[in-house]
């Protein structure tokens, strides 16, 4: 029964520490709540177990809440890196005159070669982020990718593997 005091004081100063400084907590704290919430239902103490349980679903739907919001933002970082690319790479070729037309008509000049230029920057931005997305989901699923590769976290794993291949990508 002394272990079960401990686990709910760990879980109160856990949910505490949560609500006021609105970190998230880790995965064991999860953990050690939801063993506490197993030896509530196993020791009869349902109101305990209800308080626990409301808890973790608390603490569960923050976690989703801010994972989201942050994919969401770097949702908004990536469109703002493509657009900016595009426009880098998109710059107006100014007074065209009819020896530009005819050039760009026939798939030569600098019109033409920002416009193969821009398409390549698209594509290899768009390649570049579904790259992300895949590395940053395997990661996810198996955080030991990014830890055993001395990556600091999931997103920094993904971010190196977008980098690389951005590069690659964009150098042909």
């Amino acid at each position: 029964m002394n272990t079960f005091k401990k686990l709910n004081a760990a879980i109160a100063l856990a949910f505490i520490c949560f609500v006021f400084t609105s970190t998230t907590l880790n995965a064991a704290t999860l953990a050690e709540a939801k063993r506490a919430l197993i030896n509530a239902e196993k020791a009869g103490d349902f109101a305990a177990a209800n308080r626990i349980r409301e808890a973790i679903k608390e603490v569960e739907a923050q976690n989703y809440a801010d994972s989201y919001e942050r994919i969401r933002q770097e949702g908004l970082v990536e469109i703002e890196r493509q657009r900016a690319l595009r426009e880098r790479f998109a710059a107006p070729v100014e007074d065209p005159s009819l020896l530009d037309d005819t050039a760009y008509f026939f798939g030569f000049g600098e019109k033409a070669a920002a416009e193969r230029r821009s398409e390549q920057a698209n594509q290899c931005a768009t390649s570049a982020a579904e790259y992300y997305r895949e590395k940053r989901y395997e990661a996810a699923v198996n955080p030991s990718t990014w830890q055993l590769d001395g990556y600091e976290s999931a997103e920094d794993y993904a971010g190196a593997f977008r980098s690389s291949f951005y590069r690659r990508c964009a150098s042909r």
